[in-house]
């Protein structure tokens, strides 16, 4: 269930990374800044066919008086179709400037909501005076269904996206049939009238317009005597989707099918790393000659500092340390006694070389020297715990070994560029990393790297099955201490490892009626609750080893940190100068 549950909340969180472009669709940074140049004339042949699409040239006379102008863009409202589902794409386009080619590349802004031609070289500049630009494309679906089932023709024939002033724009629109009623002219944005199209009832229309300030749009509105065509080119999602799901339907099928298969083969590579657990039959003692930490490991795969406070204590109880706490702090005294030290297994012997033989290692909470030294410490510490897994045979690396974990976050990394990035306009692509990433997440958790061998299972069997007596509550599972109190304290290190010391005291309190007895190391407490201990050691003991650590991290961190729209039709777009 808690699998099941991880990959659905991958899933989401893949879901949400993937739809993240939407939530940006249409945002642009605002023009800022002043258009230092003018459009003179601007004229529009548009030549639109039976079957709803156009050939369409604009003739642009750009008036230049710096120095400082490259070229002129133009942009297309991918959005802002004639008919539903549609979407405006530009194609077979040519350019022309003075009567040359002119060089242009295609962009995208408003996060792909916007498709821009910038035209121009950046390593010319135009002269001052006046330069004829010449863009010629075809479009599919200009033509939308109006009443009566008949074609209509609502389109933007000047774009109000251009940022110049217009001083004079004719517009000749050559249709399939002829018109049929009013055909209106609307110039401005949201507004009725304002400008005379010419040729209602013929084939021809002509519009033209005086000065036009930046920003408007010119829209005429015509019936056609004529069927409305069939879209040619629509998507089944709304144009906001089109950064995430691509403009080809295929492309999109394919994609998913990939991605799916990234998290199937993800999936299996997990499965492949998990081992299933053992019984856990009841033990009422640890396996002989294994420590706190090397128990936790078989148990869980996993080292952490509570193992090496755990382990702190195991040294002390066994008789090879004495835990002192002072008003900051403790002080580690090591007794150095050759005959009790070699009883020790070998990750607790190897934690008390923290203070030399017969000498003590002091700390406090904020000191950053012994802060460095306790990391040090530490580091070795879960490194020798690994180390013993590999050495004893109770663990051996399996399937991908610490690659799986590697490879879940490189996924994972490739997911996130794929959505920054957003190659051909489709952050789809990072269902494919992302896949492999949701599906293969279980590899992150400690030890999928190794599996455990005959002896490790037997092992974790055991260990097991002495956690749930330390844990399990009296009134299900009984603990016979008989004479034997001193088991309490011999166990309670085993008890801070598996994070359950409250309620082996709490199983002591019940079964003996009274409370824990302290250990018989911790001379110097005198304490009114002979509960407390525990917490007063344990607690106070772990904090005070993070705290130092914490004080020593902080110095290293600030060391490292220095320094210092379209007017009411289809066609919507513009243009400018850069």
């Amino acid at each position: 269930m808690t699998r099941l549950l991880g990959l659905l909340l991958g899933l989401v969180l893949l879901c949400g990374l993937v739809l993240a472009p939407a939530a940006f669709y249409g945002l642009e940074d605002s023009g800022g800044g002043s258009e230092p140049t003018s459009i003179s004339r601007y004229d529009v042949d548009m030549v639109v066919r039976a079957d709803g699409s156009a050939r369409v040239r604009e003739t642009i006379v750009l008036e230049v008086s710096t120095y400082d102008r490259h070229g002129i863009f133009r942009f297309f409202d991918r959005a802002d179709s004639a008919v539903d589902g549609g979407r405006v794409r530009p194609r077979d386009v040519e350019v022309l400037r003075d009567g040359a080619r002119e060089d242009w590349v295609t962009e995208s802004s408003g996060a792909g909501r916007y498709l821009v031609w910038r035209i121009g070289d950046a390593e010319v500049t135009l002269t001052p005076g006046s330069h004829t630009y010449r863009l010629t494309y075809e479009l599919a679906d200009v033509l939308t269904e109006g009443e009566d089932g008949r074609a209509e023709l609502r389109w933007d024939v000047v774009p109000g996206g251009w940022a110049q002033r217009i001083d004079e724009a004719e517009v000749s629109l050559r249709l399939p049939a002829a018109t049929l009623g009013e055909v209106r002219c609307d110039q401005g944005q949201g507004v009725r009238g304002g400008c005379t199209a010419v040729g209602g009832g013929t084939d021809r229309v002509v519009v033209v317009t005086g000065p036009l300030a930046p920003r408007t749009p010119v829209t005429v509105t015509a019936t056609l005597d004529l069927p409305a065509p069939p879209a040619q080119e629509t998507l089944p999602w709304a144009p906001r989707l089109d950064p995430v799901l691509g403009t080809r339907v295929w492309l999109l099928v394919v994609v998913v099918l990939l991605g799916l298969l990234a998290l199937a083969y993800g999936a299996l590579l997990a499965h492949r790393a998990r081992e299933r657990q053992p019984g856990l039959p009841l033990t009422y003692a640890p396996p002989a000659g294994l420590g706190p930490a090397q128990g936790y490991y078989v148990a869980r795969e996993r080292v952490g500092r509570e193992r090496y406070v755990a382990s702190l204590l195991h040294a002390a109880e066994r008789g090879a340390l004495t835990l002192v706490p002072h008003d900051d702090g403790w002080t580690i005294q090591r007794h150095g006694d050759p005959r009790v030290e070699a009883d020790l297994d070998d990750v607790t012997r190897q934690v008390i070389g923290v203070a030399r033989r017969g000498g003590s290692f002091t700390f406090t909470r904020k000191s950053v020297e012994a802060g460095k030294r306790l990391k040090r410490e530490t580091d070795e510490f879960e490194a020798a715990v690994r180390q013993w897994g590999r050495d004893s045979g109770t663990v051996v690396r399996a399937g991908l070994g610490g690659f799986g974990g590697v490879l879940v976050l490189l996924a994972a990394a490739l997911a996130v560029v794929a959505v920054v990035v957003n190659p051909f306009g489709m952050s789809a692509w990072a269902l494919l990393p992302g896949g492999l990433a949701v599906g293969a997440a279980p590899l992150l958790v400690p030890g999928a790297g190794t599996r455990r061998t005959s002896l490790g299972r037997r092992l974790w069997s055991e260990v097991g099955g002495f956690e749930r007596v330390l844990s399990t509550p009296s009134s299900k599972q009984r603990f016979d201490f008989g004479d034997r109190h001193d088991l309490y304290t011999a166990y309670v290190p085993w008890a801070v490892a598996f994070d359950c010391a409250k309620e082996w005291a709490a199983k002591y309190r019940f079964e003996v009626g009274e409370d824990p007895p302290a250990p018989h190391w911790a001379a110097w407490y005198a304490g009114s609750s002979g509960s407390a201990w525990t917490d007063r050691i344990a607690h106070d003991l772990e904090q005070s080893v993070d705290s130092a650590i914490s004080a020593y991290n902080a110095t290293q961190s600030s060391s490292s940190s220095g320094g210092g729209g379209g007017g009411g039709g289809g066609g919507g777009g513009g243009g400018g100068s850069w």
